[in-house]
């Protein structure tokens, strides 16, 4: 008997516990989320508007448009929208807060507040047959910045905090899409710049974070120049719209009958800009008609007219008129920080370096060899980063010599598994480029077929430290302060006479 009542006692105060919790603690936040959501003017799942209505005294009406996933405004004119514009218009709506209720206010006294003829008056209209969501913005407070409001047939003024100013500044001019591209660069799979029968194409690598030069070569692109342009041209807007709907008049007005530059632009299958399918493009095209006075541009997308910055042209055209300047110079571009094995061949033969990930410690042969002293690897890593071409021989057979053994030969690797990258220098044993390259060395590597002219300093400074490479002595305590292994003699790497 004590122990069933026990029993019934722990249960009724387990039940006592749980309907604490969900009442008391649970139903607590339930009704303080209840009086919050109160507080909001509007009340909408974003992805469930349709259109937005702002009507403005002495202004035509202004209408967003939801039309096939993308932004529109409908009214006044037709154009496409920008959707981040849009995204903030839409977020200050659903930001409105009810900070106070005037109660029935006489229609005589709307007036004092600006809401008999309101400064704006938006209208939010939902799908699935859901009723309008409307407001009206009427003069800002004295004291706080709060706005009165008013709901469409309410006899109560709203005083309504948040970023108001949105709605009474929004007009076609401020929402309109005016960039002349628009994709963001992390998005960009491959452009491509024409200037009458000149052509340079850069394609984004495998891995994404790289660039490559896809035409007129084939050659790795020095990341940091691409990214440069590109972030000028994503950035690039109209600073006005000359004609909406061009006829072909206008167009040789303009200089887009015969444009003097085409961009092209192809948007990664992943990763498809704001309106447009996967692995979409957009092809722009550019005019000058009247020698730098005025530069015009025009997406084959939209039909209007855009009048841009004059320093467009002369971006677009640098990689056409300089395209060695966005060449990798280095014939390893490698990331040294995540290099995982170095391997040389010299003239006395192979050396093996090998990273410990863990403990970003060199070893000699293996990760079970000996500790490597870091100043002699980071001495092999800074020559090797050093060796960057001045200029380069394309095609094959560029040298005009015949395959020589090199003095020296480089393997880096990076990474490990699927992700791993590798890449092999080779350094002829050759003094010199000959007539071809005074005072250079040619230097090949396995990421291009072109030869790079690298100074012969650079190169030296390679040879030597790959030289001075030898095995730490075995137990050595502090490897940075490690003597030469006594059983291995030091190699050189000296010019042939």
């Amino acid at each position: 008997m004590r122990f069933r009542n026990t029993l019934l006692a722990c249960l009724v105060l387990a039940g006592l516990g749980v309907f604490i919790y969900y009442y008391e603690y649970r139903g607590e936040e339930a009704r303080e989320s209840a009086k919050e959501s109160e507080k909001n003017v509007f009340t909408f799942e974003r992805d469930k508007v349709r259109e937005v209505v702002i009507a403005k005294p002495g202004s035509p009406e202004l209408t967003l448009r939801l039309d096939a996933g993308q932004w529109r405004i409908a009214t006044p004119l037709e154009a496409r929208a920008d959707p981040d514009k849009v995204s903030a218009l839409l977020s200050s709506l659903s930001f409105l807060r009810i900070e106070q209720k005037l109660d029935a206010v006489a229609e005589a006294e709307l007036a004092e507040f600006k809401l008999k003829e309101p400064q704006a008056r938006v209208t939010i209209k939902l799908s699935e047959a859901a009723a309008d969501l409307s407001l009206s913005l009427g003069d800002k407070t004295a004291i706080g910045g709060n706005y009165y409001a008013q709901r469409p047939g309410a006899g109560d003024v709203l005083l309504v905090s948040g970023d108001a100013a949105q709605i009474l500044t929004a007009d076609p001019a401020a929402l309109r899409y005016k960039k002349v591209v628009g994709a963001d660069v992390w998005k960009v799979a491959r452009f491509k710049i024409e200037r009458g029968a000149e052509a340079v194409a850069f394609a984004r690598g495998a891995a994404g974070d790289e660039w490559r030069i896809e035409s007129p070569i084939a050659f790795p692109a020095e990341g940091s120049k691409v990214q440069g342009l590109w972030f000028d041209l994503q950035s690039l807007e109209a600073e006005s719209f000359e004609s909406e709907n061009p006829s072909p008049e206008d167009l040789r007005r303009f200089g887009l009958d015969a444009p003097v530059l085409h961009l092209t632009v192809w948007i990664k299958q992943e990763e498809p800009e704001a309106g447009g399918a996967p692995g979409s493009s957009v092809r722009v095209a550019f005019a000058d008609p009247n020698g730098g006075e005025a530069v015009y541009a025009r997406r084959d997308d939209m039909p209007a007219v855009m009048k841009i910055k004059k320093d467009v042209l002369e971006k677009l055209g640098k990689p056409l008129a300089s395209l060695s300047e966005y060449r990798e110079a280095r014939p390893a571009p490698l990331d040294r920080w995540k290099l995982a094995r170095v391997e040389l061949r010299r003239k006395d033969g192979p050396v093996t370096l090998v990273k410990d990930q863990e403990s970003s410690k060199w070893h000699w042969g293996g990760a079970d060899g000996g500790e490597m002293p870091s100043e002699q690897v980071n001495a092999l890593l800074d020559a090797i980063e050093a060796v960057k071409a001045t200029g380069f021989l394309d095609g094959p057979g560029a040298t005009g010599r015949a395959p020589e053994e090199p003095a020296l030969t480089v393997t880096l690797m990076e990474g490990s598994g699927e992700t791993a990258r590798s890449v092999t220098v080779k350094i002829p044993a050759r003094a010199d480029g000959g007539s071809l390259s005074p005072g250079m060395r040619p230097v090949t590597s396995t990421v291009s077929s072109s030869v790079y002219l690298v100074p012969a300093a650079a190169v030296q400074t390679l040879l030597d430290r790959a030289s001075e490479l030898t095995a730490p002595t075995p137990g050595a305590k502090d490897p940075n302060a490690t003597a030469a292994d006594p059983n291995s003699a030091p190699s050189t790497l000296e010019e042939p006479e």
